[in-house]
């Protein structure tokens, strides 16, 4: 059975040395457990293209995931997420399953978490959005 592709990129983040090197395994889906510790990534799938034509369905999809880059300082993310585009953008992988054809990011935006309740330090967030091409 095939990975997913958010698993693949998972896969690709955690075997990049200047990305664990940061953040060691702290990588996570959707949201990262309550009190992780900073800095950490989390991927997300945002949409998918399921493309198709005129005689039916192929297995190829155009996905949009959103890499948000987490961290306690400005400095640190922005290391961080220097790090992650350079592992993905670009990347190509056609010995894996699902074969990954095309990385891209299409959009950067840096955001501050505002102090929750009792902290005195927000959270520094670069998040990362990413077009996807796969098969498989």
């Amino acid at each position: 059975m095939a990975d997913t592709i958010e698993a693949s990129l998972r896969t690709r983040l955690a075997a990049t040395a200047a990305v664990t090197a940061i953040v060691s395994t702290r990588m996570y889906y959707m949201q990262a457990p309550q009190a992780t510790a900073l800095p950490y990534v989390i991927l997300e799938r945002i949409d998918t293209n399921r493309l198709n034509t005129l005689s039916g369905s192929t297995t190829t999809s155009e996905v949009r995931i959103q890499v948000a880059c987490l961290a306690s300082t400005y400095t640190g993310v922005k290391a961080l997420a220097d790090a992650v585009r350079t592992s993905l953008s670009g990347w190509t992988s056609p010995a894996t399953d699902p074969v990954v054809a095309m990385v891209h990011l299409i959009d950067e935006r840096d955001q501050l978490q505002a102090p929750q309740l009792g902290e005195d330090f927000g959270v520094y967030e670069i998040q990362q959005d990413y077009n996807v091409w796969y098969s498989g």
